[in-house]
């Protein structure tokens, strides 16, 4: 076997994507506290976090770190733009958001994401004026590459399960996962 044809260097570039994932968190986690110190704790706890850790040891899982990467990306440069005002961000915002999506159709919920960090961090008055105009275009964007994926594999989602049969299995998987997330054992 030829030394690049390891397992290890697939790995080492799910690690390279997992540590971008947690620059771009400490980018969203600085633009909404405003503060560098905070930021620095949520970066290193992000990339060591034992939750998730079949994103970055499965080779198959690339596409769950790569969407989560963009996502947050996305995600810093909404909370950049909101910050700063300049109009120039909403194209990260929308780049970031659109590559994701074409990542994983799991992407789709970034709007409502955005739509949370805007009620939580940000001035409410802004939502009436002008939050919808941005989420409801972009969650519009995000759909089409989504509903692509999902109809290419025609009744069947990921090719051998159907839609009503996989939301069925979501509910004990989330049962398993809500507890991992405070105690991580």
């Amino acid at each position: 076997m030829l030394l690049w044809q390891e397992p290890f260097y697939y790995r080492l570039g799910n690690v390279f994507i997992h540590a971008l994932a947690a620059t771009a968190w400490f980018c969203l986690v600085r633009e909404i506290t405003g503060q560098t110190i905070v930021a620095a704790a949520a970066g290193p706890l992000f990339l060591v976090y034992p939750t998730q850790t079949q994103a970055v040891t499965y080779i198959t899982q690339r596409f769950e770190s790569q969407a989560v990467m963009f996502m947050l990306c996305s995600a810093a440069a909404y909370a950049r733009f909101r910050r700063t005002k300049r109009n120039g961000w909403i194209a990260a915002v929308v780049g970031f958001a659109i590559a994701a999506a074409f990542t994983k159709e799991t992407a789709v919920i970034l709007p409502v994401w955005l739509l949370l960090i805007e009620l939580v961090f940000f001035e409410r008055g802004w939502i009436r004026n002008r939050a919808f105009a941005y989420m409801v275009p972009l969650g519009l964007v995000l759909v089409i590459p989504a509903t692509k994926t999902s109809i290419s594999t025609g009744y069947l989602t990921l090719g051998w399960i159907r839609w009503d049969k996989y939301l069925l299995t979501q509910g004990p998987v989330l049962t398993m996962y809500f507890p991992l997330v405070t105690w991580p054992r």
